[in-house]
């Protein structure tokens, strides 16, 4: 394995990421308002007003009373007209809360609703607004991305100190995309589920936003973003304007307040700044030539390639005196000679606990077969012997020629009998046979992770074209895979599958005859109890494949940008409320 690492020369800077939720005064209003005011406790009041974002259509037809919930106080009173709502609640100074609107009819049933992200209720004024639609369908939002693309490398900032609920997600950031061509597209930004607003981050191709004028920085297609810490991100790979993958990574980093991006190059060298941008470039220790030992120009070089979270691991600290911050599994894509990668880097980021300096890891692991793109890597956590073991199921992707492996896993776990601990992996493929209860040769699947642990896989394409509406369990314990025939009712390919709460939305993609699918389907995760069912559909609003679907901070799906019928990129952006 070839380790690669930066040395200790990325200052961190005076900085802080501002969130927004909790200061931003002024907002929009379309096309209800609704003003409610919390009174705070503790000697000192303190009024907290929402406004009420709607879809075009109108979620509170047929509603007749709302509840408002602010933790374990509610209110609820009854209405005429929903625009003219004005209520009030008391709760104490400091209260860590959600806001949450229950619409009802006349019968006690919920016909809509909208919740918060968890905030503190602090004594200075504060704004927010809620996205109230219809329980269990998806709504266009109003807010849309700047510019139209499609495959976003997308990455979420989480806060784990904000209060006692861990690893907060705040909001969920793209970097990048492509258009209808393949070709880049210059669109940085997030989505704030507080303020529901898609703001838009400085552009790479904008001189004022590199750190460094003499160190550009260009927008990438196909390229991978992880979140390492404090409103920093690194983003890897990706192909340029003239549709050449690149090894560029950088950093997208707060800096005096304003995003800037700043430039890391996979060289071999001597920890020194090799292109003069005052940081030290991403050393190959092992490398004695431009390349390093047994690397070849292609072997960074990729496009196309999938991610998947593993930490965080926030307690953990190497021999080096720096915490581990996170860590990610890189794995496939494709080279600029249109080769599949059949290596994984393993990517922990930390900081020295010393001079307050960012370092990263990189890892290469090699995989037991190429893997191009369109596959999916997921992850699931177990406890063995009062280990906890996390596996990571590396599945289908653009076919390899012999064809031996359709799938492998790679389990690690800290290995502490190495000096300074390591990371211990384990592999095993999955080979395909005449019995039905493997995982089959596809392409443009989907995947997501249990609540028991288990690994669903639902459709995908096959060789041939054929788009399939199979469903395999993969269970990671005994190694074994459990065939679900038809279990998506209708072929998909090319789709999103997305886990939020005990629900999961089977999002987009193409149906059995190509065309962009009408409608997501909604199943029930009751692994627990040993059900997995579907329960129903919800109409696509923009029907779309090559979209990203985030997992927003108050539990809804955001689908956001991607590709229509005609291969044309999209800026919409729909949201799924999971509550019924």
């Amino acid at each position: 394995m070839n380790y690669l690492k930066t040395i200790r020369s990325l200052f961190r800077s005076v900085f802080s990421f501002v969130k927004r939720a909790r200061f931003v005064v002024g907002f929009y209003f379309v096309p209800l308002m609704v003003g409610v005011s919390l009174f705070l406790g503790c000697g000192e009041k303190s009024t907290l007003s929402f406004s009420v974002l709607t879809p075009e259509e109108d979620p509170f037809d047929g509603v007749t009373s709302i509840t408002i919930r602010a933790g374990d106080i509610e209110k609820t009173e009854e209405i005429s007209d929903p625009s003219q709502i004005s209520m009030s609640l008391d709760a104490s100074y400091g209260a860590q809360v959600r806001l949450e609107l229950v619409g009802t009819n006349a019968a006690g049933d919920v016909l809509c609703s909208g919740e918060s992200p968890y905030f503190y209720a602090v004594g200075t004024s504060q704004q927010l607004k809620l996205w109230v639609s219809r329980g269990g369908e998806l709504s266009l939002h109003p807010e849309k991305l700047e510019r139209a693309a499609g495959n976003l490398a997308t990455a979420d900032y989480v806060n784990e100190d904000w209060d006692d609920v861990d690893d907060d997600l705040l909001y969920s950031f793209w970097f990048g995309g492509c258009d209808g061509t393949g070709l880049p597209v210059d669109l940085n930004g997030y989505f704030d589920p507080y303020l529901q607003e898609s703001t838009p981050l400085p552009d790479m191709s904008d001189s004022s936003s590199w750190l460094d004028p003499v160190a550009p920085v260009a927008p990438r297609c196909g390229s991978v973003a992880m979140y390492i810490d404090s409103g920093m991100f690194l983003v890897y790979g990706g192909t340029d304007s003239n549709g050449i993958a690149g090894d560029e990574m950088y950093l997208a980093m707060v800096r005096s307040g304003e995003y800037k991006y700043i430039p890391l190059r996979l060289e071999c060298g001597d920890g020194v700044d090799n292109d003069g941008d005052g940081f030290t470039d991403v050393e190959d220790e092992s490398c004695d030539d431009e390349y390093g030992a047994g690397e070849g120009p292609g072997d960074w070089s990729r496009s196309g390639a999938r991610k998947v979270t593993l930490g965080p691991y926030s307690g953990l600290y190497d021999d080096g005196n720096y915490q581990i911050l996170n860590n990610y599994l890189i794995t496939g894509g494709i080279n600029n000679s249109s080769t599949r990668s059949a290596t994984a880097f393993h990517v922990t980021a930390k900081i020295s606990t010393q001079t307050l300096d960012y370092g990263f890891d990189m890892e290469a692991i090699e995989l037991l077969e190429p893997r191009g793109t369109s596959h999916t890597v997921t992850l699931t956590t177990s406890l063995e012997n009062d280990v906890e073991v996390r596996t990571v199921l590396i599945y289908g992707g653009t076919e390899d020629a012999s064809g031996v492996f359709t799938a492998e896993t790679l389990r690690y776990q800290i290995d502490w009998s190495d000096p300074g601990w390591g990371w211990s992996w384990v592999q095993n493929g999955y080979a395909v046979d005449a019995d039905e209860n493997v995982l089959p040769p596809v392409t443009g699947h989907a995947a997501a992770t249990l609540t028991d642990g288990t690994i669903l896989v639902a459709g995908g394409k096959t060789s041939d074209g054929t788009r399939l509406a199979d469903a395999w369990l993969f269970h990671p314990r005994m190694n074994e895979v459990e065939h679900l025939p038809n279990f998506l009712d209708e072929p998909r390919a090319g789709h999103t599958m997305t886990r939020t709460g005990n629900i999961i939305l089977v999002a987009g993609g193409e149906n059995a005859s190509g065309e962009p699918a009408e409608d997501a389907f909604l199943v029930v995760d009751d692994r627990l109890n040993g059900q997995l069912e579907q329960t129903g559909r919800t109409p696509m609003n923009v029907p779309r494949w090559g979209h990203s679907a985030l997992l927003l901070g108050n539990g809804e799906v955001a689908l956001i940008g991607g590709f229509d019928a005609n291969s044309q990129p999209l800026s919409s952006i729909e949201i799924f409320n999971p509550r019924f």
